[in-house]
Formats: structure tokens, C-alpha cells, sequence
């Protein structure tokens, strides 16, 4: 098996279709962040250049090479990572009505002094022109979690479909699904 690398695009199979990310930092202290890309597929697309030079709908912290050794992932391709380390991390806040009373700009571990920033909205698009193109979660979900987000093809025009669902959800049934494919990819893997 290939060792992962920086720039890996993978493919993820989870009930609605593929989903594709790219693994793209590694920073030190701070672990692996991926780029995950906009749409579910039927198929592995033919057209992976023209993904990966498009636009993504977010970023997080995931174990990228870890998901392909257990065969969870399917690596596709390599391409150069051209965009720099975000200068911000969105962190959301939901209350106990379901609600996400405020979003925070939160400096990275690279630009740990710039400022942070507090806004009171839902969405990115909500957020002051300057701050539109912020894609970096502050956040690091169970890999479950992650395929779930995948599946429901997640993207940060609404960050109230981070959480599926309000207060006295049974989040454990919500993705038990998906805790049973990384469970069978485990076990084909036998690590």
C-alpha cells in the first residue's frame, strides 16, 4: 500500500453516492486538514483536475491517511496544494434551541496573532464581505461524524447542518450507519 501524502485527492463511498476530499496541511502540533469538495457522485468523476482547481465547500482536521490504510478511502490522484494555511477557523456555537447565536473567527495555529472576531449570524454569507472565503472548521469530528456531514453533502451555507438535530437528539442512532462502515473497513483492514 502507498504512503499518503500531501496533495492525496480520495474518494469516500458512503450511502448517497462518492464524496471527494483532498488532503492538503499537515501543521505541526495541530495534525492533518482536508478540503472537502462540493457534490455527491454516482461515479468517480473522470474530470479530478477540474475538481480539485474548483472551489470546496469546507475544511476540517481529519486523519486523511489513516482513512485510506483502513480502506475506508480511495486514493485517486496527487495534485500540487497551491492555497496557503487559512488565516482564520470558523467556530460556531449552538444553543439550546438550536440555534447559532454567534459565529468566531479564531486566528490558526500559523497566524496565532491576529486578531478574533465575533459575529452574530448564521451563515458565512452573513458574515462581513472580507470573511466570505473562510472554509476552515475549528473543529475535529469522529470520523462517523464526518461521513455523515459527507452523505448529507454539508457545505457552510448553513452551519445549522452541522448539527442534525436539537437538543435530546440520539446522535448515536443518527450516525450508526456510518459508525458501521468505518467498522467494516476496520475489519477488512485488520489493523
Amino acid at each position: 500500500m502507498r504512503r499518503g501524502k500531501i496533495g492525496d485527492l480520495y474518494a469516500v463511498k458512503v450511502p448517497n453516492g462518492y464524496k471527494l476530499y483532498q488532503w492538503v496541511f499537515r501543521i505541526s502540533k495541530y495534525g492533518d486538514y482536508i478540503r472537502v469538495f462540493k457534490g455527491l457522485y454516482q461515479s468517480i468523476p473522470d474530470n479530478l483536475s477540474e475538481i480539485v482547481n474548483g472551489p470546496h465547500s469546507f475544511m476540517i482536521s481529519f486523519f486523511s491517511n489513516r482513512a485510506y490504510r483502513i480502506g475506508l478511502a480511495e486514493f485517486l490522484a496527487n495534485f500540487p496544494v497551491t492555497m496557503s494555511f487559512p488565516k482564520y477557523a470558523i467556530y460556531f456555537f449552538q444553543n439550546m434551541k438550536g440555534e447559532i447565536p454567534y459565529i468566531r473567527l479564531i486566528p490558526t495555529a500559523e497566524h496565532r496573532y491576529s486578531e478574533e472576531l465575533e459575529f452574530q449570524v448564521n451563515r458565512i454569507s452573513d458574515l462581513p464581505a472580507p470573511y466570505h472565503a473562510e472554509t476552515l472548521l475549528h473543529s475535529c469530528v469522529s470520523p462517523d461524524w464526518l461521513l455523515y456531514l459527507f452523505d448529507k453533502d454539508f457545505d457552510l451555507s448553513d452551519l445549522r447542518e452541522f448539527f442534525p438535530g436539537l437538543p435530546g437528539t440520539d446522535y448515536a442512532m443518527l450516525i450508526k450507519e456510518y459508525t458501521e462502515i468505518i467498522e467494516k473497513s476496520y475489519a477488512k483492514s485488520k489493523i
